[in-house]
């Protein structure tokens, strides 16, 4: 699984480009970094804990610099994004074996892991009918952070620009 974080950069004529695009490089990756943090907080409970690479800020296309953050683990992903219901057969075994009751390390859209519980009656049947795991939606919390974030670090590029001597004649308004 792969999340981009991008920035847009304006076509034509920008004050002191090589400047603006290593500034939006450093912030990309930044943000990126906080990113990949708030990725290892939803997990810090998981005995099998996914692992999450942030690759560096490059061009992702002519006009658009961006920074990946990568995981490979399924199961992080069906927590994240929710599954459909399914059916679970016994395999290995002639029958599953699970507490009926259930409650989840993670909630959704927030940042902590809990300690899940498992309680009720032991069941033992051969198939179970499974009604799906709702979405946690992960994703969505951390890119609107992270947003936010780099939207501070664009505003903060913007009026080193402005102080070096707004060189090329672009002027910045707030």
């Amino acid at each position: 699984m792969t999340i981009r974080l991008q920035a847009i950069v304006p076509v034509g004529h920008v004050a002191d480009s090589e400047f603006a695009e290593r500034e939006l490089k450093k912030a990309l990756n930044k943000v990126g970094g906080y990113a990949a943090g708030l990725y290892r907080k939803t997990v810090t409970t998981w005995k099998k804990k996914p692992t999450f690479t942030k690759g560096r800020a490059k061009w992702i296309s002519s006009f658009a610099l961006g920074v990946e953050i990568t995981y490979t683990n399924k199961v992080y992903m069906w927590t994240d994004f929710g599954t459909k219901p399914h059916v679970i057969r016994a395999r290995n075994y002639p029958t599953l074996r699970f507490r009926s009751k259930y409650s989840p390390r993670t909630r959704k859209r927030t940042f902590r892991s809990y300690r899940n519980r498992r309680y009720g009656p032991w069941r033992t049947p051969k198939k179970v009918n499974h009604p799906g795991t709702a979405a946690r939606e992960f994703t969505e919390e951390i890119a609107a952070r992270a947003e936010k974030k780099f939207d501070t670090e664009v505003d903060r590029i913007f009026r080193q620009m402005a102080a070096r001597g707004n060189k090329g004649g672009v002027k910045y308004y707030r």
